[in-house]
């Protein structure tokens, strides 16, 4: 399938909301690796269900409208291994994408997380932002209260005929999916051999329903060996883009990165792969 991201060819700006509009007919994406995803998220169902997907109530038939939207673009390409009509429709529906799926509601708080299936969460978890408004979701993040209004704005603004995306960096010690962390736990700390580490990025995608007027968030998680960026044809220049970002950072935004005391070495191996 046809999608205008491709992971690693481009490194999002940290902490920049950075939407851009997708193509309505082809806005999720699938790799050769499609299915170590469903089979994780199976073996997740299986074992944790309560853990990976959350829902209130009264969301059922915007979990039904997301489902069909889901259908309707992606889910003839992949049948599932086994019979899973006995499951909510939003976790259905998120077994036949290598995304995790997250429903947000506009209620008396603001923009509201109402259902989500979350099977690789980075450094969070789905319990944690089940039911609470887009500020308290995003409270980690070192972000202004200025920022958190616009990203309320644009949820409203938001168009069914106008789906849009945008992409999200880390750095992990492995090429884990599943990172589970509490948002009170501020340990998360990159620091052994730097060109053991692996750059995480997410393809996000938002697209208001219809019919319920909720917004459909897709979290599409890819990982990529530092080592093997280096030996891309355009590896330097991507590089490049990564250090300046790095370099950019605050205090705060290294610190949530998990960059706080490994920031300098990391931009000295930088620099060494990019002269290389």
């Amino acid at each position: 399938m046809f999608s205008p991201f491709q992971p690693f060819t481009e490194i999002p700006e940290p902490f920049a909301i950075g939407l851009k509009p997708i193509d309505p007919n082809s806005w999720i994406y699938q790799n050769s690796d499609f299915l170590n995803y469903q089979n994780q998220k199976m073996e997740l169902y299986a074992s944790n269900f309560d853990q990976v997907f959350m829902a209130t109530p009264d969301s059922v038939d915007a979990q039904m409208e997301a489902e069909d939207l889901v259908k309707t673009s992606f889910i003839e390409q992949n049948p599932l291994a086994q019979d899973v009509s006995d499951l909510p429709p939003l976790a259905r529906a998120a077994l036949n994408t290598q995304d995790d799926l997250v429903l947000m509601r506009k209620t008396a708080d603001g923009w509201n997380l109402v259902a989500g299936s979350v099977c690789f969460p980075a450094h969070w978890t789905l319990s944690e932002k089940f039911n609470r408004p887009l500020e308290a979701i995003h409270g980690p993040v070192p972000m202004s209260a200025k920022m958190h209004q616009r990203i309320s704005r644009i949820f409203d603004a938001l168009q069914p005929s106008v789906p849009v995306w945008r992409e999200n960096w880390s750095l992990d010690s492995d090429n884990d999916l599943r990172k589970v962390k509490s948002e009170h736990d501020t340990k998360h700390d990159t620091s052994s051999k730097l060109e053991s580490f692996y750059l995480r990025t997410e393809y996000q995608t938002l697209h208001k329903l219809p019919v319920s007027g909720d917004v459909l968030f897709t979290i599409g998680t890819y990982t990529e060996h530092l080592r093997d960026i280096a030996q891309l044809p355009q590896g330097r220049e991507m590089l490049s883009r990564f250090k300046k970002q790095v370099i950019e950072l605050s205090e705060d935004e290294a610190s949530y990165k998990g960059l706080k005391h490994c920031r300098q070495s990391l931009i000295d191996w930088l620099s060494s792969k990019i002269e290389s």
